[in-house]
């Protein structure tokens, strides 16, 4: 567990550090605008009309409509439009930076006069240029980075540097969350691979839509509009309540708070499906981030140990989604960037945990099988005992019987010494039946051949005719006790399901030929549709069959 903190720790640092980096890269930057650049430009003006040229733009003042970049609501979806700005008159003489974000300029009033020139970084477009007289200038824009909303800031030329390196640290951080995230999503299809666990699903496409959310909300790649976004939240959002739903199995340990994301659920599938916007336009995603954190809580407190990690994944995601929902405008950074990908470390070491458990209490059934099975062999271990004590008991009783008549001692001696044979013949059938129950503890050469007789000599199947066959016997180095139990136990189902199905002239018949041991009988065969479940634990077509013979001898070979 220590190493565990010790390596979230460095990754948690590896994710925070360039966060932080960049939050001080932007209050500096940020500082400068507030000192210079917002008193820079005085008004902005938008015409959406690509049609007009650089010496016609004048005559369409009238056409153009003032706009706030501040405004939210504020939407372009032309790709190619003008814009007019107005320097505020008092701006000094100095070479200053246009930053058109996304936008290319094609046309502007900028002279050659004005030194100005145009150059591109990381795909976002820069004019240096130096203010005329007039203060007003037209420029036709158009988007290259599929970004439907305008900013433009105007900078003095010695931040560029500034702009670059936060533009720079932006596109690398994003590049680490996006990587971190998918890895945690192929991580869990991996699982689901291996273990059909739906948890795993959930979860690998959870991280899938809330990578592709990330990229969304960065403009990168990715046409952004309002209608698309929304539904890649309510995406998410299904599969994060799918998810946790299956991973706290709250539909076994939660009963009545499940039924309430049953319903929160079905709520956020409708809005989806139908568009109605009322989970994000009310502001829901907070409540039920919370709720899915309470869940958490309540399985802490029920002693599930991988429930931790979720509790503390959902802590961050959970304030992640409080601040872009009610802190939007406190805040200079999203902070899911930082909550999205802790988040993701988290649930990762919460499900391989809980896959630890699940591994253990396999373990722990399958030994407890495997003493059941052992149980139940010991009922055919005495019947069998019983069958070969039959005859030496009836000796042994005949000779009691006459011993007394006989008159001469060498005949005396000659009966004990036949009784002492047969109480020899008991005693080794003792240890013959006790070794072989006895699990071997190293590998051993054996003949498949002779082992396979002794079974078949110690077994009594009444009235069930036992044939061996022996085309090519092979003497292999494994575990000759285990080999033997797994024969018994194959014995043991053919000869219950001949007497079950009250066969005429039962038969067994076993063929070693080579490394191959095959066992038919002629009962009928398995029925179709018990084909699949056959070597399921528990699993029996017999009233009082305990269903662990055949689990059990597939977990010997196996093994």
């Amino acid at each position: 567990m220590k190493q565990i903190l010790k390596l979230l720790t460095v990754i948690i640092f590896i994710i925070i550090a360039p966060f932080f980096m960049m939050i001080m890269l932007d209050e500096s930057d940020n500082s400068s605008e507030e000192n210079n650049g917002t008193s820079y430009i005085k008004k902005l003006y938008l015409l959406r009309d690509s049609s007009p040229s650089l010496d016609s733009i004048k005559n369409y003042d009238k056409a153009f409509i003032k706009i706030d970049l501040n405004d939210e609501n504020l939407s372009l979806k032309e790709n190619i439009f003008w814009v007019k700005m107005v320097l505020n008159p008092l701006i000094s003489n100095k070479k200053y930076i246009l930053d058109t974000e996304h936008h290319e300029i094609l046309e502007s009033s900028f002279s050659q006069e004005s030194n100005a020139n145009s150059f591109t970084i990381t795909n976002n477009f820069y004019t240096s240029f130096l203010p005329n007289e007039e203060q007003i200038y037209y420029l036709k824009l158009q988007n290259h980075n599929y970004h439907n909303n305008l900013s433009i800031s105007l900078v003095e030329e010695f931040t560029l540097p500034m702009i670059i390196n936060l533009k720079s640290y932006f596109i690398f951080f994003i590049g680490l969350i996006f990587g971190l995230i998918f890895m945690v999503a192929m991580y869990n299809l991996a699982l689901y691979y291996y273990n059909r666990k739906n948890a795993s699903i959930f979860y690998a496409i959870m991280q899938f839509g809330m990578s592709f959310l990330l990229l969304f909300d960065a403009h990168l790649f990715f046409e952004y509009t309002e209608t698309k976004s929304s539904l890649l939240i309510l995406f998410t959002t299904i599969f994060a309540l799918l998810f946790s739903r299956s991973f706290l199995e709250t539909k076994k340990y939660l009963p009545t708070t499940d039924k309430i994301l049953l319903l929160i659920l079905l709520l956020t599938v409708i809005d989806m499906a139908f568009s109605l916007g009322f989970i994000l336009h009310y502001k829901l995603l907070t409540f039920i981030s919370l709720f899915i954190l309470s869940l958490g809580f309540f399985r802490v407190k029920q002693g599930e140990a991988p429930a931790n990690f979720f509790v503390i994944g959902w802590v961050f995601m959970s304030f992640s989604i409080y601040t872009l929902e009610y802190a939007k405008e406190s805040v200079m950074v999203n902070f899911l960037y930082l909550g999205s990908p802790i988040e993701a470390i988290m649930l990762a070491l919460a499900l391989s945990l809980q896959m630890k458990e699940l591994e253990v209490e396999k373990n722990k059934q399958s030994e407890l099988m495997y003493h059941q099975n052992r149980l139940a062999s010991l009922g055919d271990m005495l019947g069998n005992i019983a069958h070969q004590w039959r005859q030496p008991l009836n000796r042994l009783a005949f000779i009691c019987m006459n011993v007394e008549k006989l008159s001469e001692q060498e005949a005396r001696s000659q009966k004990l010494k036949e009784a002492n044979e047969q109480l020899a013949f008991m005693s080794q059938t003792i240890d013959d039946f006790r070794n072989f129950y006895a699990p071997s503890k190293e590998k051993e050469s054996f003949s498949l051949a002779e082992e396979s007789q002794n079974i078949v000599d110690f077994i009594n199947y009444k009235n069930i005719k036992i044939t061996l066959t022996v085309k090519n016997d092979k003497q292999i180095v494994n575990y000759k006790n285990e080999f033997k139990q797994v024969l018994l136990n194959l014995l043991s189902n053919a000869k219950e399901v001949l007497e079950e199905r009250n066969i005429q002239e039962p038969k067994i018949a076993i063929l070693i030929e080579k490394n191959m041991v095959s066992i038919k009988d002629n009962a009928g065969g398995i029925k179709l549709d018990n084909i699949e479940q056959i070597f399921d634990p528990y699993f029996s077509t017999k009233e009082q069959g305990l269903g662990i013979g055949l689990y059990m001898s597939k977990m010997i070979i196996e093994e």
